[in-house]
């Protein structure tokens, strides 16, 4: 009765077509990202998009910290 709407619903169809391909291990699909620091987002208005993480020299130190690595080393 309160599903998704068509659109809605073809957005979570692809969005889970990449997670089954990832799950399954599927080396020859394509996820659209072409940089490490790069990732897939859901936007407000019903799009998937690649965008740069803005974190991804932030989360890179992180785990610096958490190996056991740092720069005073």
């Amino acid at each position: 009765m309160h599903g998704p709407n068509p659109a809605e619903r073809q957005l979570m169809n692809n969005w889970i077509h990449d997670l089954v391909a990832f799950v399954n291990g599927d080396n020859d699909h394509s996820y659209g990202t072409k940089e490490c620091d790069e990732y897939k987002v859901m936007t407000p208005d019903g799009n998937i998009e690649i965008q740069k993480d803005p974190r991804w020299d932030e989360l890179l130190n992180l785990m610096d910290v958490f190996s056991g690595f740092s720069c005073e080393n």
